[in-house]
């Protein structure tokens, strides 16, 4: 009995992943328009200060934006909205757009380290004007890259 519950909860777990949706859009608390920073030669370590060191990429944080957008003119209400938190100090409650499940590992450092570019996983976001999902992230297509790049696909080295 214990064991069908478990099982069920895993299933459970698997169906409701953060990635299991391509084009999801969850909403913001700011139309955070990724287009105009990549335009920019904005990389994507920039914001996501965390890559290279740790597991999570990390959220932008608020001062982070601040350096440059108290430097520019508030022309989009995306840009007022932004420097409403800075000038508040107050943290902007980003919403992650991936997530995996508890039992996963996905240290970004490693790809990074790898010389992996961001959109190998994360496709085409950098032309986002909104925050969206691109691709699924399921193992499949993980254990299908790491064959091609001859990484790692012992169940270890991603499952806790």
């Amino acid at each position: 009995m214990r064991f069908g519950i478990a099982l069920l909860l895993v299933l459970a777990a698997l169906g409701v992943s953060a990635c299991s949706n391509a084009g999801a859009s969850p909403e913001q608390p700011i139309a955070f328009p990724h287009k105009p920073h990549a335009d920019a030669q904005i990389g994507c370590v920039f914001c996501h200060e965390f890559t290279d060191s740790q597991a999570a990429a990390g959220m932008p944080r608020t001062e982070l934006c601040g350096s440059c957008h108290s430097a520019m003119p508030q022309e989009s209400e995306a840009s007022q909205k932004t420097m409403e938190y800075v000038d508040a100090e107050e943290t902007i409650p980003w919403v992650r757009l991936y997530e995996l499940p508890q039992y996963t590992y996905f240290p970004h450092k490693w790809h990074v380290r790898a010389d992996i570019e961001c959109a190998e996983c994360h496709s085409t976001i950098g032309e986002s004007m909104t925050a969206t999902r691109h691709r699924v992230l399921e193992m499949q297509w993980c254990l299908d890259c790491h064959e091609a790049k001859q990484a790692s696909v012992d169940c270890v080295a991603c499952h806790k």
